[in-house]
């Protein structure tokens, strides 16, 4: 996986020779993924009742790792490594190695994306509550055993650090490559974001989404965005963890109840997030800066489009998974409105 050697074929003749899967099969991908996963959502009550008599001495995060196992290996997984098997697994899926020099490199921009994220995440929240609109905002039943909190950052960080990126980076954006390189970063980042189904989230996931398309790329390698993927949701697990240690002071309360603008100290906090959101902008630029640089040393360079257009089919299968994601985004916000009317 991690090399410090060179890499020659790196360059024009890896992506030359990359197929991928057509972009119907692409778009039928991300359709049963879509699927699949609101279908665990809609039983997820009886099938995890099923798991815990199943495993009555489970844990609760033993019994999330074994949920989230359910829907990554047979939905995303599998299909990816029987696909890959047919399109020419190690080109297709960029399975190619990284430096360690490298693998630092991106641990620490996925630390400061933590940040950023949590910063672009708290400005959009407030806009959504400055607008009145109604958002789900779940929290973390978090563990209080070290065997607990290992099992988390297995569930949400390692199982979807790996089969995500193998699933976006992996198989659908070398399908999508089809329409040109830089359109496959972009879909494949909406797409993601999409998948999520988080209102609250949505400018975070669609802006992590553009920078592990752009680290698959950049490296012509998977294992970059895995990297990237798997330190940033384990960094939110542990953090949260950690917070989870100190008490809320009745003053920090009364101001969360009155919405997140007041809780980050108003119009001062807003200016206080965006001076902190330039500093990792600058130090996500520096990091751009040195992997562009390396990037045409090794001539990775971005494929044109060999297709001009999606095909209809295709089209029309993306097409129905947005709109069985944007229903659920609305369905999230309804039930948002009426648990907010509940608590008024």
């Amino acid at each position: 996986m991690y090399s410090d050697a060179p890499r020659p074929q790196a360059g024009n003749a890896a992506p030359a020779g990359r197929k991928g899967p057509s972009l119907t099969l692409s778009a039928a991908l991300y359709l049963l993924a879509v699927v699949s996963l609101v279908a665990l959502g809609l039983y997820s009550a009886p099938v995890s009742a099923f798991l815990a008599r199943l495993f009555p001495h489970a844990s609760l995060q033993t019994l999330d790792l074994l949920l989230t196992a359910l829907y990554y290996l047979p939905f995303l997984l599998l299909p990816v490594a029987l696909l890959l098997r047919r399109e020419g697994g190690v080109e297709a899926a960029r399975l190619h190695s990284i430096s360690v020099r490298a693998m630092l490199g991106i641990v620490m921009l996925a630390l400061a994306s933590v940040y950023l994220v949590q910063c672009v995440s708290l400005l959009w929240t407030m806009l959504l509550e400055g607008l009145g609109v109604p958002y789900l905002n779940t929290e973390m039943v978090l563990p209080t055993t070290t065997q607990g909190v290992m099992l988390m950052v297995i569930s949400i960080g390692a199982l979807p650090g790996v089969c995500e990126e193998l699933f976006f980076r992996g198989a659908l954006l070398s399908g999508f490559e089809r329409l040109g390189t830089k359109r496959a970063v972009i879909l494949t980042a909406v797409l993601f974001a999409l998948l999520h189904g988080s209102l609250a989230g949505l400018p975070g996931q669609l802006l992590l989404g553009l920078m592990l398309g752009y680290l698959a790329f950049a490296f012509d390698s998977v294992y970059a965005s895995i990297t990237f993927h798997t330190v940033y949701n384990a960094a939110i697990v542990l953090i949260n963890v950690y917070m989870a240690g100190g008490e809320v002071t009745a003053e920090e309360e009364a101001l969360l109840s009155q919405g997140t603008f007041a809780y980050m100290g108003g119009w001062s906090g807003v200016v206080w997030i965006v001076v902190y959101m330039a500093v990792l902008l600058w130090l996500v630029r520096g990091f751009v800066q040195l992997t562009e640089r390396r990037r045409r040393a090794l001539e990775i360079r971005p494929l044109p489009a060999r297709e001009k257009s999606m095909p209809a089919g295709a089209a029309a299968m993306l097409v129905l998974a947005a709109l069985i994601q944007l229903g659920v985004y609305a369905l999230n916000t309804y039930a948002a409105s009426v648990a907010l009317g509940g608590a008024a």
